[in-house]
């Protein structure tokens, strides 16, 4: 009998004897789940491909473009959001109908909740009610600080989303494509001329900064070991990322860097020179 073809990125599985082993949670996202249908992308969405998966959730398709390893980008900026607190839509690994795995961020906003989102996020509070929407404030500067970190130098009110009602509400932060390997190595933080950096602007006019909950985020970020960098590297398929900015950025995580770049920030937030 031929052995079976494996998927881009995948070795072969382990062979157990005896009773099955526990997986840890974290490690079920490593069997990717399979296509059932493509729909078409959503009009305003800078997505490879809209489908619906084998759980029956839809999701929103990232692959790399060029040299440009958006599927590592997303996977790492996802996994760091669940670690600091920011919260994000459900990711999974989907295979592709060509036998790829792309990343998947699952699509649960539709457009009622982008207009709802949008018309949440464009009001001006605190010039209209002296005081912004519950907890809103403290959300926005926690993912800004975020953003500042990973460098994701393309957030606009386009990839937020509002999940839940009244009082009850919680902002999801979207696509992080254009984060780490986007501008690699980083220098600095982004800067006016990004998209990010001015929408940060309007958002900061409309509902303040809280500087507590955007360092409460850096100060999580710091506690990142390069180890779990190590771990989430491991936990993707092996042909999202070159062997060589793997090795760079552990370097830059076991070297010094990424504590540097968390104090810079935690400066730079606390005297006001980075906005």
């Amino acid at each position: 009998m031929a052995k079976p073809v494996l998927m881009k990125g995948w070795t072969d599985p382990i062979t157990f004897r005896g009773r099955p082993p526990a997986i840890p949670a974290e490690q079920l996202v490593l069997f990717p789940r399979k296509t059932l249908f493509e729909f078409p992308v959503p009009e305003g969405k800078e997505v490879w491909a809209f489908v619906q998966a084998d759980n029956r959730r839809r999701y929103y398709l990232k692959v790399d473009r060029g040299d440009r390893a958006l599927r590592a980008s997303e996977w790492l900026a996802y996994r760091i959001a669940d670690l600091v607190g920011v919260p994000t839509p459900r990711c999974d690994f989907i295979q592709t109908n060509d036998g790829d795995i792309a990343f998947g961020s699952e699509a649960v906003d539709g457009a009622s909740k982008q207009a709802e989102t949008i018309l949440y996020l464009e009001r001006y509070t605190m010039i209209e009610l002296g005081s912004s929407a519950p907890g809103l404030c403290a959300a926005l500067s926690g993912i800004h600080a975020l953003d500042l970190f990973i460098n994701n130098v393309d957030r606009h009110v386009g990839n937020f989303l509002v999940a839940g009602g009244g009082d009850d509400r919680q902002l999801l932060a979207l696509d992080y494509a254009r984060s780490f390997f986007w501008q690699w190595p980083w220098n600095g933080f982004f800067n006016g001329e990004t998209t990010s950096a001015q929408a940060w602007v309007a958002l900061r006019e409309r509902h303040g900064f809280d500087l507590s909950a955007a360092l409460t985020v850096v100060d999580r970020i710091g506690l990142i070991t390069v180890e779990q960098i190590a771990n989430m590297l491991n936990q993707m398929p092996t042909h999202w990322l070159s062997q060589s900015l793997s090795d760079e950025l552990l370097a830059y995580c076991g070297n010094g860097g990424w504590t540097a770049r968390v104090e810079l920030l935690r400066k730079g937030l606390e005297d006001g020179s980075i906005v």
